[in-house]
């Protein structure tokens, strides 16, 4: 008996001072407003994530209209009743359906650091356009994308059907 409670107060002692980690929890289904900014330009959008892909329509500027889908190769854009399809692997890194989609594979496959703030979590990774830090409340919802080493943010707006 004497040995016993030792070892039992160790273990004790040992499991209260793990760190405790943080699992992303993420919808296969999300949709919502999104507003991004890179540098001086901002556009809105909507923002859908559909298990394995990502789309962005844009709802302003004169790009208004413009479908963006990537389903971690090729970018499929449809525009005015035309559908292109380009090698999305190769394509300009600051297009938002491709980070997005980068930033929650980082995600989704346990890639990141995670961290519990006073509202949510932070989530740091890499993708193709450098270091980013994706804040989730915990409601599940999601709160912005950041990139930290350029202009480049993505802001989640109020969740819609």
């Amino acid at each position: 008996m004497k040995r016993i409670v030792p070892i039992v107060l160790s273990l004790l002692f040992l499991t209260s001072c793990t760190v405790k980690e943080y699992t992303p929890r993420i919808p296969d289904l999300y949709k919502c407003n999104i507003t991004v900014y890179s540098g001086d330009f901002s556009y809105d959008g909507e923002f859908c994530k559909n298990d394995s892909l990502i789309s962005v329509t844009v709802t302003s500027t004169r790009a208004s209209g413009l479908e963006m889908i990537f389903d971690g190769k090729t970018l499929t854009m449809n525009y005015g009743g035309y559908d292109y399809q380009l090698d999305g692997t190769n394509f300009e890194k600051t297009n938002s359906a491709i980070l997005l989609y980068q930033a929650f594979s980082c995600l989704e496959n346990g890639e990141t650091q995670n961290e519990k703030t006073d509202d949510g979590y932070a989530y740091t990774g890499i993708t193709d356009l450098g270091d980013f830090i994706l804040f989730q409340n915990d409601d599940e919802t999601f709160k912005s994308l950041k990139m930290k080493n350029i202009d480049y943010e993505i802001i989640f707006k109020n969740k819609t059907e």
